[in-house]
């Protein structure tokens, strides 16, 4: 990958990322790493990149012509059109999911560095493909957050870090957070390495590590985990980062389950779906169908005291699941159940199919189809 960086600080930035370990792979060929003057490329003898904001305000900004001008430049050296990338306080926050997919995706990658007030949207508009931030706080340059990116991107490639082990081992690879980390010596400050790490049991070692990632990510990310975004405009994305990223949110989630002892699982219509039973508001569900009335003013219970022999014809007709069978899902949690991993399914459908799978603690938010009662009389039927 050749990644190409403009700014108006390119001995600083060039740097930082021709040391260390980013340093050594450029040594070795697997990145190319330039950077390019924004000044060098003005047409008036002060190399001035900036002016007063057209509309007022304080502070300047950063010119179209100078930056189109280096932006053309590396399109002509490298003799391609590299995916633009402008580093913006405005843009979409930078994650690891980014990190993978502009790994994945681009040979080639421009970075473009902002200063003062931002620069000139014609240029964005022309030239930038999608706009980066690494956080929702203002810097007073784009340097550091292309750096940042750079960083991110290049250790994710080929041959840079010496196994790939260096990496999906780490935090937000696979939506969890790293487990603690310890070295020598064994006791410090009267503070001793968890045991199970100098046993020698490498499974266990494993599985205390997985576990440790897990009671992490809940302290530190609750309530919510970490979740890669899909959202933003993306050019020519091949796609192989989502499939990546599809593989690990599987393996995050079995590792959640393979490691809970009390699993509590809260489904609704996608469950029932896969046996058939129609849902509500899907493209065929129900509530999208034509009726004499709305779907949702028959099933409710205005509808039901006014005119109950249509609200029966309806509910006969559409909303009585029978035939039906369980499918895999109500299978599997039936068994979680047996096994004494899932402790309760608490549940949107009405259809009955969990505990004809097998399940006995079922909560059902919505009652059942199954069982019903006399308005009159009270008698259950």
């Amino acid at each position: 990958m050749r990644i190409d960086i403009l700014t108006l600080f390119p001995e600083t930035v060039g740097d930082v990322l021709s040391d260390s370990i980013l340093g050594r792979a450029q040594e070795r060929g697997f990145i190319t790493i330039r950077t390019h003057q924004i000044r060098d490329y003005t047409t008036n003898k002060q190399n001035q990149v900036d002016d007063y904001p057209y509309g007022g305000g304080r502070g300047a900004v950063m010119q179209a012509d100078p930056l189109f001008r280096c932006w053309e430049h590396v399109c002509a050296e490298t003799g391609v059109r590299p995916h633009t990338i402008y580093m913006s306080p405005c843009g979409r926050t930078f994650n690891q999911t980014e990190a993978r997919r502009l790994a994945a995706d681009y040979q080639n990658l421009i970075l473009v560095c902002g200063h003062y007030e931002g620069i000139d949207e014609r240029f964005i508009e022309a030239c930038v493909d999608e706009e980066i931030s690494i956080g929702d706080f203002v810097l007073t340059g784009g340097e550091i957050p292309a750096m940042a990116v750079t960083d991110a991107v290049c250790r994710l490639l080929p041959g840079v870090l010496s196994d790939d082990e260096c990496f999906t081992d780490e935090s937000h690879w696979n939506g969890l957070l790293e487990y603690p980390q310890y070295t020598r010596p064994a006791v410090w400050h009267d503070r001793p390495v968890p045991e199970i790490l100098r046993s020698g049991n490498h499974q266990n070692v494993a599985r205390w590590r997985r576990k440790q990632s897990i009671l992490r990510t809940m302290r530190r990310r609750s309530p919510s985990f970490a979740c890669p975004t899909t959202a933003g405009r993306r050019k020519n994305s091949s796609g192989n980062w989502r499939r990546k990223t599809m593989s690990s949110e599987f393996d995050t989630l079995k590792t959640w389950v393979d490691e809970a002892k009390r699993l509590v699982f809260f489904g609704g219509a996608g469950v029932s779906t896969e046996s058939g039973i129609p849902d509500f508001r899907s493209v065929d569900g129900l509530y999208n169908q034509k009726y004499k009335y709305p779907p949702e003013e028959i099933i409710s219970a205005t509808f039901f005291r006014e005119r109950p022999e249509e609200f029966f014809a309806f509910y006969k007709e559409k909303m009585l699941p029978l035939g039906f069978e369980p499918n895999v899902t109500h299978k599997v949690l039936a068994r979680w159940e047996r096994e004494g991993k899932l402790s309760a399914v608490v549940t949107q459908n009405i259809d009955g199919l969990h505990q004809k799978a097998g399940s006995k603690n079922v909560l059902e938010l919505h009652g059942s189809v199954l069982r019903n009662y006399c308005t009159r009389c009270g008698r259950s039927y």
